[in-house]
């Protein structure tokens, strides 16, 4: 692994980047990332996302944003190659998150791409932060 990212378990070894279909548009992309499964809340950092998701491209702008139970972060790729590229091989990777395990959810588009996060164990009430 590298050091200082989230750490993955399982994660594919593909052979360089996938190449795209013909006549798929370039130019800025944004992805949606949370972890779900986790039952806590949780503090994602725009540096560890920075660092974690520019392994596929430039990035544009990186950004964290509360949603009730979960953060989001929101990044922007310069190319959407890269960022199709990483949704690709990161959504629903396992990972530890302060020692947690969690699954990535990786989507193309804004937060409201993101399904609900699915608590860990039921009986969590929903009150509004």
């Amino acid at each position: 692994g590298v050091p200082g990212q989230p750490q993955m378990m399982g994660q594919p070894h593909l052979a360089g980047h996938c190449q795209m279909a013909q006549g798929q548009s370039t130019g800025p992309a944004l992805l949606s990332v949370a972890v779900d499964g986790l039952g806590v809340r949780y503090q994602l950092s725009d540096a560890d996302l920075r660092e974690t998701f520019q392994r596929w491209g430039p990035l544009l702008t990186v950004q964290i944003y509360r949603e009730g139970m979960r953060e989001v972060g929101v990044i922007s790729f310069a190319d959407r190659v890269d960022a199709s590229d990483a949704q690709r091989q990161l959504h629903g990777q396992a990972c530890v998150f302060d020692g947690r395990p969690g699954t990535l959810a990786v989507v193309p588009g804004p937060p409201e791409q993101l399904s609900s996060p699915v608590p860990r164990t039921s009986g969590f009430p929903s009150a509004p932060c």
